[in-house]
């Protein structure tokens, strides 16, 4: 897109987004057999995707003599989806795991010929990716999970029996309704980064024509990383952050070394 035809020449720039919806993320081939609508529930994705970049050339305005030239852009994704789990398929598809996904890109350049021997070029960007998943319900309140109290949108079925962990079905093959998924991850990594060349071009009769580069670069990265298995909080007595006593709650839903709910 440019602003005038008289200007296209200087500046142009360009935007687009897309929108992305699926109410079925995964199809099911047998799907029409196993659901009553033929779609697999509480499994979606949504995802919006924006980009943009932008040129200017001031080298093109007439008079000025500005021997300059300005370029950038972005990029950004936001999706949201969740992951199919055999054992909750029967009962508790509304429990399935959640995905938070979200990538950002930011660029820059500059170029400028400050005189007919010397000329540099600036650029710098920016990159970030951001990955979560978890419970849909409890997210990342985790000592939640734990605590009887806080059993949400409805009680835990099995959570009322001491020393019993929560059971299956009666098939003993899926999640009972309302069966939290019990692990939590995220990431967050983020890239920032600059570099800059430069050329002097040395012209003399005695010593003959020599060119002089120099530059310099900068990256600096940053890495995050959490995971959290619910189930091994219950060992602790007290947490200060929610303010509810969870040690009582282990023998609840807590059984063996796998501590699952």
């Amino acid at each position: 897109m440019v602003p005038t035809k008289g200007l296209s020449k200087v500046i142009n720039f360009f935007g687009g987004i897309e929108r992305q919806f699926l109410q079925v993320s995964d199809p099911s081939w047998i799907g029409d057999q196993l659901f009553e609508n033929g779609q697999i529930p509480n499994l979606p994705r949504r995802q919006w995707s924006y980009n943009g970049r932008l040129n200017i050339d001031l080298s093109q305005i007439k008079n000025a003599k500005i021997p300059m030239q300005l370029k950038g852009g972005f990029t950004y994704t936001d999706r949201y989806d969740r992951s199919f789990q055999g054992t909750f398929l029967k009962y508790d598809s509304q429990r399935w795991r959640y995905n938070i996904s979200r990538d950002y890109q930011f660029y820059g350049r500059i170029v400028q010929n400050i005189s007919s021997n010397f000329f540099y070029e600036l650029q710098g960007n920016y990159y970030k990716t951001y990955r979560e998943f978890g419970d849909p319900v409890f997210q990342d309140s985790w000592y939640e999970v734990g605590d009887t109290t806080q059993n949400k949108p409805n009680p835990i079925i099995g959570l009322k029996t001491i020393g019993a962990e929560l059971p299956l079905g009666a098939t003993g093959i899926f999640r009972q309704y309302s069966a939290p998924y019990n692990f939590y991850y995220k990431t967050d990594v983020s890239y920032i980064g600059g570099k800059l060349d430069a050329t002097l071009a040395l012209l003399t009769k005695k010593f003959g024509n020599h060119e002089l580069k120099f530059g310099g670069e900068f990256r600096y990265h940053t890495l995050k990383k959490m995971q959290v298995y619910t189930p091994t909080l219950a060992t602790y007595n007290y947490d200060t952050v929610s303010g509810h006593n969870v040690s009582l709650q282990r023998s609840i839903w807590y059984s063996g070394t796998q501590g699952r709910l």
